[in-house]
């Protein structure tokens, strides 16, 4: 295991009736940080603004220096375009100063809609379990409660999709910072639903990597090793992108072919869900 893979990790509490309890907190946001975030956002989308959030281990404050990721999006209006502009390098370098050993800084943006109107969307389940809010309206109080489950196992549902866009990057992709770059978004979404396909059974919720792995090797000890292989890409990334696409198509069938196993277990109607 890489000297940087750290055994740490938390599953979400959950309440005594087993929903997810969103436990993160402004506490953890440097203020400075959080009003630049909000004033790129404002710069962006003027008045369709209706929210910001942090979500992910800053907001909760478990951060890992050098691997964590400062992840962001904005909640607009209905009738909005949810285009996000990227950050310029200046505005980078000053995010970068503000928030020494984070490692990206990702914005995104959906709209009012994609937040109230399906219970199975991406964003409410970011914002009612594991996002803060630092401008404007927070949702979560709108939002029902998630429990967790294989109804929620998103990353997993996002697999063949995010295989898609693999093999895209892969043949638009010559610098070497952009296959490193795609190699540990890849291998943290794979060690991520690989976890998801674990819910039926631990009935507990985790982004955390080392965590995310530990579990779904107690579940599936026959694939644990290539799970492995991908967390310690997703911690040390590279750019040997052709060692990494024999992992990642591999287990990136595998977890594809389990999920739609348990879908049909349990009887999820995949047209519910908005990824």
């Amino acid at each position: 295991m890489p000297a940087d893979i750290k055994a740490v990790g938390s599953f979400l509490p959950l309440t005594p009736d087993g929903a997810l309890i969103n436990d993160t907190s402004l506490s953890h946001i440097e203020p400075s940080l959080a009003k630049e975030t909000v004033r790129l956002y404002e710069q962006w989308f003027g008045d369709t603004l209706r929210s910001v959030y942090v979500r992910g281990s800053v907001a909760r404050g478990n951060a890992i220096p050098g691997c964590s990721d400062f992840d962001t999006f904005a909640v607009l209006d209905r009738d909005a375009l949810p285009q996000c502009p990227a950050p310029t390098d200046t505005e980078l370098k000053h995010l970068s100063m503000l928030a020494p050993g984070l490692t990206q800084f990702e914005f995104h943006a959906c709209t009012e809609a994609n937040v109230l109107d399906s219970y199975y969307s991406t964003w409410p389940f970011l914002i009612k379990t594991q996002s803060v809010c630092l401008h404007g309206i927070d949702y979560a109080q709108q939002l029902e409660n998630y429990y967790p489950g294989p109804e929620v196992m998103g990353e997993a549902l996002y697999v063949p999709e995010r295989l898609r866009l693999y093999g895209e990057r892969l043949q638009n992709e010559q610098q070497v910072a952009q296959k490193v770059n795609t190699c540990e978004w890849i291998m943290k979404a794979l060690v991520r639903a690989a976890f998801d396909l674990t819910m039926d059974r631990c009935r507990q919720y985790t982004r955390d990597l080392w965590l995310c792995h530990r579990t779904f090797a107690e579940y599936y000890s026959a694939q644990a090793n290539d799970c492995h292989q991908a967390l310690c890409w997703a911690i040390e990334p590279d750019a040997d992108s052709i060692a990494q696409s024999e992992l990642v198509n591999r287990l990136g069938a595998w977890i594809t072919n389990e999920m739609l196993r348990l879908v049909g277990q349990y009887g999820i109607d995949l047209s519910r869900y908005r990824l």
